[in-house]
């Protein structure tokens, strides 16, 4: 489907332009990518549908965190879908610990820190890979690992589409779903934003701590107001927007 200039789509970005420049697409210039313990970012060839996409590398690390992000900082809709294409190598076991592979997130007190707030992670299952849900601790609620609704293996050396939904909301009415390939995979209720905390960054990233070597390759990141879906493809021929 040709998305042409489809007011859903508050942002996306493809990398066709060979840089993470798309993160500071106005009005918001305070997107960035960085890496830190080793590891590295790079827009390559390979991408999903386009010719290029990004890939993030991790080293081995032992009782020290490694990582490496895409992020787009922004003022995000109170009911927004937070979307991306994955890639994760057949040669790649997630670590026993945690490996966070997409990110929403309010901006901490220093620098490039985040508060933390909703994490997607890569976990080890029944001899493969599949996705995992957290909820940090944040205005008295603890932290939460979510229970799926079912679990489905993310195939190796297979691009997969996971989207996220959030209704901001400090009241039950609060509202997190996590799709992989339009399958729902978990739904969480509950307060999702808080007086001192709402999400202000959506990143794609590859974060671990006492892990082995690990890589993923991501593409087609976006921002829309409604899911968009695999069978969604943005288009490769005109800038993103805002």
């Amino acid at each position: 489907m040709d998305l042409g200039r489809d007011p859903d789509i508050i942002w996306w970005s493809n990398f066709e332009s060979g840089t993470t420049s798309d993160l500071t697409t106005p009005p918001s210039t305070m997107g960035f990518a960085d890496t830190y313990g080793g590891a590295s970012l790079a827009i390559e060839s390979g991408g999903h549908l386009g010719s290029l996409g990004a890939r993030l590398r991790l080293p081995a690390a032992v009782d020290c965190c490694v990582g490496a992000r895409l992020v787009r900082q922004d003022t995000m809709p109170m009911q927004g879908f937070y979307s991306a294409w994955l890639r994760i190598p057949a040669n790649v076991t997630p670590p026993a610990g945690y490996w966070a592979i997409m990110k929403l997130t309010d901006v901490g007190t220093v620098g490039r820190d985040d508060l933390q707030m909703f994490d997607v992670f890569a976990v080890r299952r029944s001899g493969g890979v599949a996705l995992s849900l957290y909820v940090h601790p944040l205005g008295g609620r603890p932290g939460l690992t979510v229970m799926p609704l079912q679990t489905v293996a993310v195939m190796a050396d297979q691009w997969t589409h996971v989207e996220l939904f959030l209704n901001q909301a400090t009241d039950q009415t609060g509202l997190v779903r996590l799709w992989q390939d339009g399958t729902l995979l978990f739904e969480v209720k509950g307060p999702t934003s808080f007086p001192t905390a709402q999400v202000r960054r959506f990143s794609l990233t590859s974060v671990s701590e006492n892990n082995p070597p690990l890589e993923i390759f991501v593409d087609d990141m976006a921002i829309s107001l409604r899911r968009l879906g695999p069978e969604t493809s943005l288009r490769t021929d005109f800038s993103p927007r805002r």
